[in-house]
């Protein structure tokens, strides 16, 4: 028999360098033939020192090796993994030779009767069972109480602000004006979150004396508002005659006259209509500070960033002076003002400070509800007078008077100036009255009125001894 040329080549195994949790396998990359020749390299040993004398060359012993060395590894190896999986395979196939299950210690037999372990089992589970049914009866009540309260509350609150819900979740507020075209107080400023309350607030409530049983719904709610809109704020308005530069204080000036509410208002109600408030007088100082700016008169007018100084008459002499007082809450850092004290203060005139807010919330109104014209081919506009100036035939120099804009500071130099010719007639009169002791007498009856720019006055001239025919009157128009 011939012999035969086998050639072969030396089994080529991966070294295994990571399995995954899923049982994959990752695998080391076969090395190149350069990192081959390094890794062989660096078996040498060149530390050996070769034996014998000076100058004889090193004679290496060259080592026979079998040549079917490694072929006969890598079989022996091949064998001892198939030789594992078939005994792996033998036993799961006949595990009940090879595995047991661990014995479990048997239970001791009652010794009371099978009747009585049911009566005592029954007993156990009914005594757990209403213990369990009554914690989740007091959850559900109270949970149940809790939220209709809470929705309650809610659309009490929307009944009078605008709430939404945010995309996120949460429940947010507006507090602007920018409805009715408002443009002085940025929008993002003007929003309010509402959550409900925490059980921080009703503990802090519960440690409080009792009140009323409504009293638990206030504290339902809890809202979050700017900084800039914590505090006070407030308009106020001075006639005197000389002009008021310092008003830094709110404890100078005091708050206006409101009438006290039926019933105690709720915390977070009495944020909100805070906040609003001071969004209301910056949007109202700030009309009065444009239109003041763009006037054009012969006596100049002072306009700065928190007061307003206008002279309404140098002979004799009359100042107008509008302050926005602005107080923070105490977390807030600022700079101490400067306190006035109360009674170096004319007194505040009050009932022009409520004229300004009315004409600032009639201009919002007409520009929120917008009316068709008369004729309907006339163009919108939210002036009433020139809604109905086709209705009313009005001429064309009654249609231009009224065509202005509304001018809230000019409404309120009006009020000014018709409250100081008030007053100087009815001293004047009331000096002219007090003089005349002798005949005819006078007689003096205010007519009362509702307009903030007209007032009527009845002078009666009469003789002592005379009758009603010798009553004659005098109706003064101011």
């Amino acid at each position: 028999m011939e012999d035969m040329k086998v050639s072969l080549e030396s089994l080529y195994t991966n070294k295994v360098k990571e399995i995954d949790y899923e049982g994959e396998e990752h695998y080391q990359e076969r090395s190149s033939l350069s990192q081959h020749v390094t890794e062989l390299a660096q078996r040498v040993d060149f530390s050996e020192v070769t034996e014998g004398k000076e100058g004889e060359p090193a004679v290496k012993k060259a080592t026979q090796k079998w040549p079917w060395e490694q072929p006969h590894s890598k079989l022996k190896q091949a064998l001892t993994e198939v030789s594992v999986l078939a005994d792996m395979l033998h036993i799961l196939h006949d595990h009940r030779h090879y595995m047991a299950m661990d014995t479990v210690a048997p239970r001791p037999t009652p010794s009371l009767p099978l009747a009585f372990q049911y009566i005592v089992k029954k007993k156990a589970l009914a005594r757990a069972a209403e213990i369990l049914k009554r914690g989740t009866e007091a959850l559900t009540h109270s949970s149940s109480r809790e939220e209709r309260a809470f929705h309650r509350a809610l659309a009490e609150l929307r009944r009078r602000w605008r709430v939404r819900r945010a995309p996120n979740g949460n429940i947010l507020g507006d507090l602007g004006y920018s409805t009715a075209g408002s443009t002085h107080v940025p929008q993002s400023r003007a929003i309010f979150e509402v959550k409900k309350s925490t059980g921080t607030e009703s503990s802090q409530a519960v440690s409080q004396p009792p009140a009323e049983e409504q009293g638990k719904e206030k504290e339902i709610l809890s809202i979050t508002i700017f900084r800039e809109l914590r505090g006070s704020s407030e308009v106020v308005i001075f006639l005197s005659s000389s002009p008021v530069r310092a008003c830094e204080s709110m404890s100078a000036v005091g708050t206006i006259p409101r009438v006290p509410p039926r019933r105690p208002l709720p915390s977070w109600e009495t944020k909100i209509l805070a906040a609003q408030n001071i969004i209301f007088n910056q949007e109202l100082f700030s009309h009065l500070t444009k239109e003041a700016y763009n006037t054009k008169t012969t006596l100049p007018y002072e306009v700065y960033t928190d007061r307003i100084i206008a002279p309404l008459s140098l002979n004799p002499p009359c100042w107008l002076s509008v302050h926005h007082v602005r107080e923070y809450d105490d977390n807030k850092q600022r700079l101490e003002p400067v306190v006035v004290v109360p009674s170096e203060l004319p007194p505040v005139r009050w009932d022009l400070v409520v004229a300004a807010k009315l004409l600032l919330r009639q201009r919002h109104l007409r520009s929120v509800a917008l009316f068709p014209p008369r004729p309907t081919s006339t163009r919108y506009t939210d002036n009433p007078t020139l809604q109905n100036a086709g209705a009313n035939a009005l001429s064309d120099s009654k249609i231009k008077t009224a065509d202005k804009k509304d001018n809230i500071f000019q409404s309120l130099l009006k009020m000014a100036k018709h409250m100081h010719n008030e007053e100087r007639l009815r001293q004047w009169l009331v000096e002219l009255v007090g003089s005349s002791r002798g005949d005819p007498v006078l007689q003096l009856h205010w007519v009362p009125s509702l307009s903030m720019t007209e007032t009527a006055v009845y002078l009666h001239v009469k003789s002592e001894g005379g009758g009603l025919a010798d009553l004659q009157s005098l109706y003064v128009c101011i």
